[in-house]
């Protein structure tokens, strides 16, 4: 079987890195093909973190950039591994796989099935034209009758969104790994990076790409409102984007308190970013659209409270599991957060709907086993 992406950075790296070496441990012959993007780790840094599996640049199979480029990649890729099974994730990986593999453009060779995970429909943007989003929604009612494809949904939103375009739809939902404990070996380094130790008022945590997708200008504001009133809390983002010269900009010309008490740090080791999460007073999390984010559930693992946006794909798993506060703007946030800091029993009650949710709908085994069931072509329910 395959797992094809081109959006092999953050959260869908991160998912692919977590469910395709225990498919191949469970006996399936795994090959992972991504589609490399300018920030995509190279082929040698990758390889190592799926044991087991086979990792495929598709690059060279169709050198260049652009959607026409990666379809025929991916169509090379199909020719040669004639995979049984193909389970393409992410928007763009979806739209390319379904056009080869529709009955009059489709290799010699087709797979048995073939599942998409949109981790989020391209028409969801908000960074682009309506014109545009109309586009990405009218190829997706299209390509959503591709013969013999299956949309696996990755949270109950987007399970609600696909149903209406009338194809075949199963609820395949992320999950993480519940932690026994914080990783011991992470956690000196931790303590020595700037803003970890917190501050007496707390630590507010929130992690992605610095993108407009991730929004981390609405942290910006957020932070600044809560530390007129609570100074002492500390804010740290973790993650690297387009965006660092404007976040940069913008901080050089707050109040030297803002500037104190916000710290942006590029990636971390994964162990080194859960540990910090482990720490957090509460993570605030401000996407404008997205599917539903690993870094949420990571939150809801360790029981630690959510201040969410309102925003496709995660305030409503918040809304329905009871872990945390919904905003619309940063004034909310803001005010939440607040909230939150001032109230050790809310903040706990939180949590621990978060960490039901996360050993039960969200869990980590419930996903492989229904992974396992899918591949293995059993009855979509």
């Amino acid at each position: 079987m395959a797992m094809v992406t081109e959006a092999s950075g953050g959260g869908v790296l991160a998912w692919l890195k977590s469910t395709a070496p225990p498919m191949a441990a469970r006996g399936f012959d795994v090959t992972v093909a991504y589609w490399p993007r300018p920030e995509t780790p190279p082929l040698e840094t990758v390889a190592p973190e799926f044991p087991g599996c086979r990792v495929v640049d598709l690059g060279p199979l169709s050198p260049g950039r652009g959607p026409a480029r990666l379809a025929r990649g991916m169509r090379v890729f199909l020719e040669r591994h004639r995979p049984e099974v193909v389970h393409l994730v992410s928007s763009w990986a979806g739209w390319a796989g379904r056009v080869v593999l529709w009955p009059r453009l489709a290799p010699a060779y087709r797979p048995r099935v073939t599942y998409y995970s949109p981790a989020s429909f391209a028409f969801l943007r908000r960074d682009v034209s309506l014109p545009a989003r109309l586009a990405f929604w009218a190829a997706e009612a299209i390509l959503s009758r591709t013969p013999a494809t299956i949309c696996l949904a990755t949270s109950p939103h987007e399970s609600g969104l696909a149903r209406r375009f009338g194809g075949p739809v199963a609820d395949c939902f992320n999950a993480v790994a519940t932690p026994r404990s914080t990783p011991g070996d992470a956690l000196p380094e931790i303590l020595a990076l700037s803003g970890a130790q917190g501050g007496p008022d707390g630590l507010v945590v929130s992690g992605g790409r610095l993108e407009p997708q991730k929004d981390p200008l609405f942290m910006l504001d957020t932070a600044v409102r809560v530390l007129r009133e609570r100074p002492g809390t500390r804010f740290v983002w973790v993650g690297s984007g387009s965006l660092r010269a404007q976040v940069d900009e913008r901080l050089r010309r707050a109040a030297p308190l803002v500037r104190d008490r916000l710290t942006f740090l590029p990636w971390l080791p994964q162990d080194q970013f859960l540990a910090l999460l482990s720490r957090a007073t509460l993570l605030l999390h401000t996407a404008r659209w997205e599917g539903l984010s690993l870094v949420l559930l990571e939150a809801m693992a360790r029981e630690v409270p959510i201040v969410v946006r309102r925003g496709a794909g995660c305030h409503d798993v918040v809304e329905q599991e009871g872990c945390g506060l919904v905003a619309h703007r940063p004034e909310d946030a803001a005010a939440h957060v607040l909230r939150l800091l001032g109230s050790a029993e809310l903040r706990g009650e939180l949590g621990l709907r978060g960490g039901a949710a996360a050993r039960g709908p969200y869990s980590f085994d419930r996903l492989l086993s229904d992974l396992e069931r899918f591949y293995k072509g059993d009855e979509v329910r």
